[in-house]
């Protein structure tokens, strides 16, 4: 039987890396709040499309339904699959098709096309060749 030599300081590694109750905590409320939030950009939407009245408690399971479709699907940012349950979801709301239809699109701007933009931007931000100083 042969054994696995670790490689020095891999256990301090390991112990920089454990998660403590409180961080545990903490990333736990920022999901949670993150989720929330991304419901909250959902319903605002709603309310800029003109879409009618759609109860908070009928927007977040339409809103969970898309993410828990997000989860299985193999297209990047779940395009399509997360757009076609959350319009279902709201037309199962109350919502009428082309305000439901509207307003998934424009949260999907928002908060898929957004981070796009801004990742994109950040990417030729740090790949922007530096000027070196002149002796």
């Amino acid at each position: 039987m042969t054994t696995l030599a670790l490689p020095p300081g891999s256990t301090r590694n390991r112990r920089a890396a454990r998660l403590t109750p409180g961080h545990g905590a903490a990333a736990t409320a920022y999901a949670l709040l993150n989720w929330l939030l991304d419901a909250a950009c959902l319903w605002l939407c709603c309310l800029a499309i003109g879409g009618g009245t759609i109860s908070a408690a009928q927007l977040l399971l339409a809103y969970c339904a898309g993410m828990a479709a997000g989860t299985i699907t193999i297209v990047p940012g779940g395009l399509g699959i997360v757009d076609g349950a959350l319009i279902l979801g709201l037309l199962a709301g109350g919502m009428t098709t082309e305000p439901a239809i509207a307003a998934v699109v424009l949260y999907r701007l928002i908060t898929l096309g957004f981070i796009i933009g801004v990742g994109w931007l950040s990417y030729l931000a740090i790949r922007r060749p530096r000027v070196r100083d002149l002796p």
